[in-house]
């Protein structure tokens, strides 16, 4: 039940973003002049690493291992830090 109601969501998202992209072409094309590309990319690399030690940090939780979990924790917690002075600096450029 929670994936199909997340498939709706996020399906509807899609759906209505390709609609404007689609009515909206122009404005689409215009906007991604403004975007950088690196710091997009560095951006969803911190947030793609940041997934991933909460997901081992929980199965070394599982595992019994305190210390390496509350490591990953703490990698987390400073990808967390990066992820927001990227975008600190991506929204005010």
């Amino acid at each position: 039940l929670f994936l199909f109601t997340e498939l709706l969501l996020f399906g509807g998202l899609f759906l209505v973003y390709m609609i404007y992209r689609f009515i909206y072409h122009d404005a689409f094309l215009h906007a991604s002049y403004d975007l950088n590309v690196i710091m997009g990319t560095v951006n969803t690399i911190v947030l793609l690493t940041s997934s991933m030690t909460v997901a081992m940090s929980i199965t070394a939780m599982q595992k019994g291992d305190i210390n390496l979990s509350l490591r990953l924790i703490w990698i987390t917690i400073i990808a967390a830090g990066i992820f927001l002075v990227i975008k600190y600096f991506e929204w005010s450029a």
